[in-house]
């Protein structure tokens, strides 16, 4: 999967570099204004804003408009459920507390995710072929495949994305 990640503060940045270290495909910027480009461009399975980044102009309505297929993740400093309980209804679709254990957060990030895509476990079978998007590992008919990591993504994307035309852009 491919994520996009708005840095604003540094829970955010240590949050980019632990989805990095997972092997989550990752856009990063620290500029509010690129957030809406890059949706625009696509190919991204989930937007992860530094809730600075909504201080500073962002507006989930208006992220939403332009990624309607695409989950709003929120990483707050301030966890008070009147807090999450805004982002939520202002159109996050997941919100994440700063601090929150980096393993915990990967495997929300990676259900909101999936989840978009229809999927109900993080696992993609098709026939003989399995997929687990959580420990990026492949295997045919039970024995693992040893994928490089380029050739892995490009299976991943195409298998979240059955029966739609992929262009070679997009790969």
């Amino acid at each position: 999967m491919r994520y996009l990640i708005g840095e604003a503060s540094w829970p955010a940045v240590d949050l980019a570099t632990r989805i990095s270290e997972s092997g989550t495909l990752l856009t990063r910027t620290d500029t509010p204004e690129d957030v809406p480009l890059y949706l625009e461009i696509g190919g991204h399975d989930l937007a992860i804003l530094d809730e600075n980044m909504l201080q500073q102009g962002l507006r989930l309505k208006r992220l939403q408009a332009l990624a309607p297929q695409v989950p709003l993740c929120v990483v707050t400093g301030t966890a008070s459920p009147e807090r999450r309980a805004s982002l939520l209804s202002s159109g996050a679709d997941l919100v994440l507390e700063a601090g929150l254990a980096p393993e915990d957060a990967l495997v929300r990030l990676c259900a909101t995710a999936r989840r978009a895509h229809g999927l109900p476990t993080p696992e993609i079978v098709l026939g003989p072929l399995k997929i687990d998007l959580l420990t990026r590992r492949t295997y045919l008919h039970g024995a693992r495949l040893a994928l490089a990591p380029k050739l892995y993504e490009t299976l991943e994307y195409l298998a979240l994305r059955p029966g739609q035309t992929i262009s070679r852009d997009a790969l």
